[in-house]
C-alpha cells in the first residue's frame, strides 16, 4: 500500500517532490489534503472518517499539505504546525475514544521541504480489529474506502468485515498448527526422526484473501536462503518456491526454506539444535543471529513482492525437551532448568510496518525461549532492550 516503497521514518522530502513530478494520483491507499482539518467537530469528524475508511479496507496515507485537483496532487502550499506534539496527541486520542474498537497503530511524520514548508504524513495500517465505527458525537457510521474516495459501509460490507477480521488469526493458527504437524511427521523435506527442529512463520495480511498469489521469480534465491546455511539449491512446488540444503549423500533436507504463492514463509532448520559433546542445547548467540539474520532477508523478500502490512512473525520450536540454554555458543554457564516438554509453540509477533528492526520484533519471543529455559529474558539484550549481538556486525 506504500507509495514510497520505504518505511515511513525513511521518507525525505524528495519522495514528496515525486509524487507532483509523476502525477501519482489519490485511490484507495492514498488521500492528498490542502489543510491540516480544522480544530472543530467537523473537522475532527472529518479525520476520523478518513481514518477509519483506510483501516476498515486495505489501509493508505493521508498527506496533508498538497493541493490537488482532480485528484492529481498540483502543488505543495504545505502547512503551520503550531505544535506537532500536540497535534498528534488530538488526533491519537481522538482515535482511542471516538472510534469502536480504538484504532491504535496509526503514525505520524512532518517533512520539511523547501522555503520552510511543511507536510503531515499519516499512515494507517489496514486493521486487524476492523471495522471501526465513528461515534464521535453519536455519528456511528462505518466507512471504506476505494479508487474514487471514502464511501460508508452497507450492511453487507459490515458484516464481510467482521467475518474477515474473525478469521485472520484463526487461519493463522490452523495453518501453522497443519504446517507444524506435517513436519514433526516428516511429511516435508525434514526427516521425521531429526530432533530440535527450529521453525519460523512469517504469515502477510493478504495470504488468506481469496485468489492471492504473487508472482515468485527465481531470483528470490539469494534473499531466500535457509537459515544457517553456505550452500543451497532451489526448486518450485506445486505450492511454493523453495530453497534447501540436504545431508551429504541423502535427499532429506538439513534445512529449508518455502515461500509459498500467497506470501507465507515457512523456514525449518535442524542444525543449529543439534547434540554437541552430547548435550542438547539452545547455542544462544548462533540461535539468535541466526533467526535475525533470516528474518531480515525474508521480510527484504515481502518488502520486494509489495505485500501489505501488518504481517504476524511466530517461531516454534519441536523437539526440544529437556534442551539446555548455552549462555555462550556451546557452554552451559548456568545450568537453571531444562525445557519441560517436547514442542515450544510461542504466540505469534504482530509487526504493523516495516520499520521495525529484526531484532526488536525477534526479542519477546527470544525472551519466551529463554524464560522456558528457567530465565527472566534474553541476555543478549542490554537493560534498554537494545540486542548486544548487533555490536559484533
Amino acid at each position: 500500500m506504500h507509495p514510497f516503497n520505504k518505511p515511513l521514518k525513511d521518507l525525505t522530502p524528495s519522495d514528496i517532490d515525486f509524487l507532483i513530478k509523476n502525477g501519482v494520483p489519490e485511490g484507495r491507499t492514498l488521500d492528498y489534503k490542502r489543510d491540516l482539518y480544522s480544530n472543530n467537530d467537523a473537522g475532527k469528524r472529518d479525520f476520523l472518517i478518513d481514518v477509519s475508511a483506510f483501516a476498515n479496507t486495505v489501509g493508505g496515507y493521508l498527506i496533508v499539505g498538497i493541493e490537488e485537483q482532480d485528484g492529481i496532487p498540483q502543488v505543495i502550499p504545505g502547512i503551520e504546525i503550531p505544535s506537532y506534539d500536540n497535534l498528534v496527541q488530538m488526533y491519537e486520542n481522538l482515535l482511542k475514544t471516538s472510534v469502536d474498537p480504538a484504532i491504535r497503530m496509526v503514525d505520524f511524520r512532518v517533512l520539511d521541504l523547501q522555503d520552510s514548508k511543511k507536510v503531515l504524513v499519516i499512515e494507517v495500517p489496514r486493521s486487524i480489529s476492523r471495522p471501526h465505527v465513528v461515534t464521535f458525537l453519536k455519528h456511528h457510521r462505518f466507512y471504506g474506502r476505494n479508487s474514487s474516495g471514502n464511501y460508508p459501509f452497507e450492511v453487507d460490507d459490515i458484516r464481510r468485515a467482521i467475518l474477515e477480521s474473525d478469521t485472520v488469526a484463526q487461519r493463522i493458527r490452523r495453518f501453522r498448527m497443519d504446517r507444524l504437524s506435517l513436519i514433526a511427521a516428516g511429511e516435508t523435506l525434514i526427516p521425521s526422526e531429526v530432533f530440535g527442529k527450529i521453525v519460523l512463520h512469517i504469515f502477510p495480511s493478504s495470504s488468506f484473501e481469496v485468489g492471492q498469489r504473487y508472482n515468485l521469480a527465481s531470483s528470490l534465491t539469494t534473499s531466500l536462503q535457509p537459515m544457517y546455511c553456505s550452500g543451497w539449491d532451489h526448486r518450485y512446488t506445486f505450492d511454493s518456491f523453495m530453497t534447501y540444503s540436504t545431508f551429504r549423500n541423502e535427499h532429506r533436507a538439513r534445512n529449508y526454506t518455502q515461500l509459498f504463492y500467497n506470501g507465507i514463509i515457512e523456514a525449518v532448520d535442524t542444525v543449529i539444535l543439534m547434540p554437541r559433546n552430547e548435550k542438547k542445547g539452545i547455542p544462544s548467540v548462533l540461535f539468535e543471529e541466526s533467526l535475525v539474520s533470516s528474518l531480515r532477508k525474508y521480510l527484504s523478500v515481502l518488502s520486494s513482492l509489495e505485500v501489505d502490512y501488518p504481517v504476524w512473525v511466530c517461531l516454534s520450536l519441536l523437539g526440544v525437551k529437556e534442551y539446555m540454554m548455552f549462555v555462550s555458543n556451546y557452554d552451559f554457564i548456568d545450568e537453571i532448568q531444562p525445557i519441560d516438554r517436547d514442542d515450544l509453540i510461542i504466540p505469534e509477533v504482530q509487526i504493523d510496518d516495516a520499520s521495525h528492526p529484526a531484532e526488536e520484533i525477534l526479542k519477546p519471543i527470544f525472551d519466551s525461549v529463554w524464560n522456558a529455559c528457567g530465565y527472566k529474558q534474553s541476555v543478549n539484550y542490554d537493560e534498554h532492550g537494545n540486542w548486544r549481538l548487533s555490536k559484533k556486525k
